[in-house]
């Protein structure tokens, strides 16, 4: 009997061909606008976002030299739950965790909130609620395709 061998680098490969073949497919979006590739959690799934150039190019800058990024946490946090309950149902959602994370060291940061259910509703394969959003320092979201 032969079993398929399927590593973890096997997996990685194939969702780096498939991220590639959507990216590719995407009418709007040409490859070589796409700068900046972050996994994020929804409805605990992992999905890929994709960032281009003209959407880094619209959000401002944060140097070291500032006390604090051009958004503030405050503002983000709002900002990320006004979007998650409205894409996800104004359910009791709670921010688990905030990060802040730099496009690569050119001054350009982003957060990521990450969200959860509470109280816990898990659903029936036993997982919580998980969802990240992304928020630039424009405040714009930055939403999976």
């Amino acid at each position: 009997m032969y079993r398929l061998g399927i590593t973890n680098y096997s997996l990685h490969y194939m969702k780096t061909i498939l991220l590639l073949i959507v990216l590719l497919s995407l009418e709007s979006t040409s490859w070589s606008e796409i700068i900046y590739s972050q996994k994020i959690i929804v409805m605990n799934v992992e999905r890929e976002l994709a960032i281009q150039r003209t959407t880094l190019d619209s959000t401002p800058k944060w140097s070291r030299d500032q006390d604090n990024p051009p958004l503030s946490l405050k503002k983000a946090l709002a900002t990320a739950m006004e979007y998650i309950q409205k894409e996800h149902g104004k359910k009791n959602w709670v921010a688990d965790s905030i990060k802040l994370k730099s496009f690569g060291g050119d001054g350009y940061w982003f957060y990521i909130v990450r969200f959860q259910e509470f109280p816990i509703n898990s659903s029936k394969d036993g997982l919580f609620p998980v969802v990240d959003v992304v928020v630039l320092m424009s405040g714009e979201i930055l939403a999976p395709r």
